[in-house]
């Protein structure tokens, strides 16, 4: 199980014992798909991770900054969208 909220990334292989992952990022939303974690947030925050433990900050070639509050996998695509109606998709 993995959680993102606001002061960082968590997991948990029970949903009681938890375990900080990433600090320091606002991060609002995880999803999972296709053997992938994908976890965003505030300022391009997009981050990766293959097994829910080792984190990997994606960066983002953007002139405007980003919150990205939610993320989500389905039919081979991952959608992140930021409050303002941007749309972002990643294969």
């Amino acid at each position: 199980m993995v959680v993102a909220r606001y002061a960082g990334l968590f997991t948990s292989p029970n949903g009681v014992d938890w375990t900080p992952r990433l600090f320091w990022y606002y991060l609002e939303d995880v999803t999972y798909g296709d053997h992938l974690f994908v976890a965003v947030g505030a300022n391009n925050s997009i981050f990766t991770s293959p097994d829910g433990v080792t984190w990997t900050l994606r960066a983002l070639n953007l002139e405007t900054r980003l919150d990205l509050t939610a993320v989500t996998y389905g039919d081979g695509l991952f959608v992140a969208v930021e409050g303002s109606g941007t749309i972002l998709t990643s294969p």
